[in-house]
């Protein structure tokens, strides 16, 4: 994951020092003789991990939607699973237990699956509001991981998930997908339904994309991003170009690989 520079900002007295506080630096505010130094904080981390499980059996015609708000997102296809599950550890930066304790009990009672008529949306926000010491952007779903029925060519699955900071990894899908991070690098393998969208996208971070030597699609776009970046084709030389062997219809209708800032690969699984 490329970083950005503090310095490239524009942050206010306020938001330095909540930055100082997590990663205990001093700072001197610009116009002003004093130094403050901030004691880091501790990490708390709840002594058990949160799982849920979907109350009914996954259809053919459902789809999912995975959000995190803050924290590493991990999305597993599974050709034994019927249904989605969720498991995950919630984790809050405070100065005292009873602050991290407080803050991660809000964490936890937002991690749900929803269910609704065609659809599953699993999701983790961050606390609702500050506990003490413990800020809201200082807590997070840690190792958000999600386990789904895989898909297959006659029953291509339908997902979108996306980790708002923090890296994103899905492996094991067939069908459609959407894989994105605001922050982080994103990594998935998919097997393209016919027809399927495909995205894989961050905006802060490499993309890898590995899909079979075999796959098809009508277009492919591969878009890297800052200075010195690359798109990466070892696998597939030829796949921009039109007259390549997996540029062709009856496979997946798109597949984008696209980051904001740096490289991106499309590879065979």
């Amino acid at each position: 994951m490329r970083s950005s520079s503090l310095a490239s900002h524009s942050l206010s007295v306020t938001a330095v020092a909540a930055v100082a506080a997590v990663l205990g630096l001093a700072f001197v505010a610009a116009g002003c003789n004093a130094t403050v130094t901030i004691k880091p904080q501790t990490k708390f981390v709840g002594s058990n991990a949160v799982s849920k499980t979907a109350t009914r059996p996954m259809s053919a015609t459902d789809t999912i939607e995975i959000e995190n708000a803050n924290g590493d997102v991990v999305v597993k296809g599974d050709p034994s699973a019927t249904t989605v599950s969720v498991s995950t550890k919630v984790a809050a930066f405070a100065d005292t237990q009873a602050d991290g304790d407080a803050a991660i009990a809000d964490v936890t009672s937002s991690i749900a699956i929803d269910e609704s008529t065609g659809k599953f949306y699993v999701r983790c926000s961050e606390a609702a509001t500050a506990h003490g010491t413990a800020a809201r952007g200082t807590t997070a779903c840690e190792g958000f991981t999600v386990t789904v029925p895989a898909g297959s060519a006659t029953a291509p699955l339908t997902l979108k998930a996306t980790a708002h900071n923090g890296q994103i990894t899905a492996t094991g899908l067939n069908g459609a997908a959407t894989i994105h991070t605001d922050n982080g690098d994103a990594t998935a393998s998919i097997t393209p339904g016919v027809g399927a969208t495909i995205v894989v996208s961050s905006g802060n971070g490499d993309v890898v994309l590995a899909v079979p030597a075999s796959f098809t699609a009508d277009t492919v776009t591969l878009t890297p991003g800052g200075a010195s970046s690359k798109a990466i084709t070892t696998d597939f030389p030829d796949v921009l170009q039109q007259s390549s062997a997996n540029r062709k219809a009856g496979g997946a209708k798109s597949i984008t690989v696209s980051t904001e800032l740096g490289n991106v690969t499309l590879k065979k699984q």
